[in-house]
């Protein structure tokens, strides 16, 4: 991600830099080409943010506090236009318990040849990620699809 912070006083737009490569508008979901300078009209509640083709963004429902019991799916954001790896990991979040293995990573790799995401576990896997609900997202197009991931090897198509 490409993180450009608004740091002058009354600002209406800022103009930066984006690195050669295809990139997308994180609010908006708009595709830009890289390699050039580009403009952003900016708001106090928008941080101007931007997410290079092939990555995975992972963003989950609101909590308060690491045992809290949100409802809603973890969404992952696939950003197409290029091949794509991401892994998220979870322990329990109260304890050092990840420290004696208790932790579980899922490997989330994107196929933009074959538009296809690859879910897969590794480690000894908490409860909070023995079956959840996953929502994944592919920016730019519209497709979209919902799964229980309960561990094992996944594919999805687009």
């Amino acid at each position: 991600m490409l993180v450009a912070p608004v740091v002058e006083k009354n600002a209406a737009s800022r103009t930066l830099y984006l690195p050669e490569g295809t990139w997308y508008d994180f609010w908006s979901g708009g595709e830009i080409a890289g390699g050039r300078h580009v403009t952003r009209p900016v708001d106090l509640a928008t941080m101007p943010l931007y997410v290079r083709a092939g990555a995975i963004i992972p963003t989950g429902p609101l909590k308060q506090y690491t045992a809290e019991n949100a409802e809603g799916p973890l969404t992952l954001t696939v950003y197409p236009g290029s091949d794509g790896t991401a892994t998220l990991y979870e322990d329990d979040g109260l304890s050092f318990a990840h420290e004696a293995g208790q932790f579980c990573k899922i490997a989330v790799t994107w196929h933009d040849s074959k538009q296809r995401l690859v879910l897969e576990r590794s480690g000894n896997a908490t409860p909070t990620a023995l079956a959840r609900k996953i929502a994944v997202k592919i920016a730019g197009t519209g497709a979209a699809c919902d799964t229980l991931f309960d561990g094992s090897r996944q594919t999805l198509h687009f």
